[in-house]
């Protein structure tokens, strides 16, 4: 189920709140504690198409991520938090990526 189910309620950028989806939210309630569920959601994260940069894409997870760092199972807390250090990673790495492409248009 982790690995198919929307994470977020909508991937809509122009929606102000972001929420993962009630779905996910039960799944972390219930089995945040197994690895193997963690790592499932991680792959349907990474599993997207997108059109644009996709430091938009990876920016939509960043402040359902931080709900999680009050949740009650310390596996789902220290996920969370592993989690956002490592999109703010990637974000980082596709904003370099952004700019390289940027200034070979400019050639």
């Amino acid at each position: 189920m982790a690995a198919i189910v929307p994470i977020l309620a909508t991937c809509r950028i122009d929606t102000p709140e972001r929420s993962l989806h009630p779905v996910v939210v039960r799944l972390l309630d219930d089995f945040g504690e197994r690895d193997n569920m963690l790592q499932a959601v991680v792959r349907n994260m990474y599993d997207f198409t997108w059109w644009g940069s996709v430091t938009n894409y990876f920016a939509l997870y960043r402040e359902p991520l931080r709900t999680l760092y009050d949740h009650p199972k310390w596996q789902v807390r220290r996920w969370a938090k592993a989690m956002l250090r490592d999109l703010d990673a990637r974000i980082e790495h596709a904003r370099n990526e952004d700019e390289e492409r940027d200034a070979e248009r400019e050639i």
